[in-house]
């Protein structure tokens, strides 16, 4: 079989149907020539295809005694409401302290303010979490994306320090889920 046979194979959904599940997996783990074909927006967009959420591919420093020089990535099972920590436990650690302690803080906040207009994206967004298990998850998953998004950071040498920038995605993330739920429920305003 040449290369436009297997081509013409390959993209013709009827013949590839006569297939077994190994065979697929046979071909899927074979077919790529070594470890510079892997990326991670190949495994990115291989994951999204295959409609896989639980895990995420992040780029960091992996340390191995065989580790190839240039861009190295984990994959991590991406579990809703279960800590992981990419940066280690100690970062993810602080981060979740920092996270409690503004959600806690914005809480208390709306409190004291009289109505909707006062309150900030941070102040109504957690106050529309249904308890503190609710609040207590948000916090877990706040922290996982902050890790995520933010593996490797240098903090010494970022622009924006390291406080800064937990507010900020907090404020983003808030805004965000507002404006989701406000989508969901049909809200124009």
């Amino acid at each position: 079989m040449d290369r436009q046979q297997f081509m013409e194979f390959f993209r013709d959904d009827e013949t590839l149907n006569t297939l077994s599940v190994e065979d697929r997996v046979e071909v899927f783990s074979q077919v790529l020539i070594g470890s510079s074909d892997f990326t991670k927006e190949l495994l990115d967009k291989v994951l999204g295809d295959y409609g896989v959420t639980n895990l995420a591919v992040i780029e960091g420093k992996v340390d191995t005694d065989n580790s190839a020089p240039g861009d190295a990535y984990k994959l991590f099972v991406n579990q809703e409401h279960v800590p992981f920590f990419p940066n280690g436990f100690t970062d993810w650690h602080e981060t979740h302290f920092q996270v409690v302690e503004l959600m806690t803080s914005a809480i208390l906040e709306s409190y004291e303010l009289e109505t909707d207009d006062d309150r900030s994206f941070e102040h109504l967004y957690f106050m529309g979490l249904d308890d503190m298990g609710g609040r207590w998850e948000e916090a877990l998953d706040i922290t996982n994306a902050f890790e995520a998004k933010h593996n490797n950071t240098d903090w010494d040498t970022h622009e924006d320090g390291w406080h800064e920038e937990v507010e900020s995605f907090i404020m983003g993330w808030c805004k965000d889920k507002l404006a989701l739920k406000k989508a969901e429920s049909g809200i124009t305003k």
